[in-house]
């Protein structure tokens, strides 16, 4: 296939892009997740203040992480918490 057509650079470029703004999104969504736990912990906020659908998501992605890092799959420098 000839990459030198120029719809196929655009395609090319707006997956690339996609795939960016994807890692981004889950690196906003780990700071969020992060946030959170942090006006927790300080009492600003309770989790609970929280609609029931976050919290949900929140405890799936929390308990998602804890069972990879149990089985090895993900590292505590793969999922550290901002500082």
């Amino acid at each position: 296939m000839n990459n030198n057509i120029p719809a196929y650079q655009l395609a090319n470029a707006e997956l690339s892009h996609s795939k960016q703004l994807q890692h981004t999104d889950a690196e906003l969504a780990r700071v969020l997740e992060d946030l959170i736990e942090l006006l927790s912990a300080k009492g600003i906020m309770s989790f609970t203040d929280l609609p029931i659908a976050a919290q949900n998501k929140l405890l799936q992605r929390k308990n998602f992480r804890q069972n990879l890092r149990s089985l090895n799959l993900i590292t505590d420098e793969d999922d550290t918490a901002l500082p």
